[in-house]
């Protein structure tokens, strides 16, 4: 078998493995809502903390342990009381659509660069066991 197709075939699970990794770190990013965060006293001595994510507003009250989150919790019923009111935004769908669209080309791009530097001819004798193994698989 040619050494290029080895190559070819571990670059591409290099690469996806890769794509994996980035997807989960930009979905755990995404779901974190870590993003800006403010207490906030109101009149009555209650301090709420406000949190806005990528498309979220979360608030949770001071004693509370779970976030309520707009547009997946409507506005929790603590705010209303608060006067304190986050809009649902009705292109929430498609943000997500947008972000998600724009880290796949993004790391698609990288993995077409990673495929430019790392397809080349390679020596049978420096490949490792698995790679070895696979080759001959093949070569069947």
């Amino acid at each position: 078998m040619d050494n290029r197709k080895i190559t070819v075939y571990w670059t591409l699970s290099g690469c996806f493995t890769l794509l994996v990794v980035s997807f989960f770190i930009f979905t755990v990013h995404y779901f974190s809502k870590d993003w800006i965060s403010n207490n906030i006293k109101l009149p009555n001595g209650t301090i709420i903390e406000i949190q806005k994510g990528f498309f979220d507003n979360c608030a949770k009250l001071q004693h509370e342990t779970r976030y309520h989150c707009i547009p997946a919790d409507e506005t929790p019923e603590f705010l209303n009381t608060t006067g304190i009111e986050f809009s649902k935004d009705p292109n929430y769908a498609l943000y997500m659509v947008h972000y998600l669209g724009k880290s796949i080309i993004s790391l698609t791009f990288l993995c077409i660069i990673c495929m430019i530097f790392l397809c080349r001819e390679s020596d049978l004798n420096q490949l490792s066991i698995s790679q070895r193994i696979y080759s001959y698989s093949i070569d069947i």
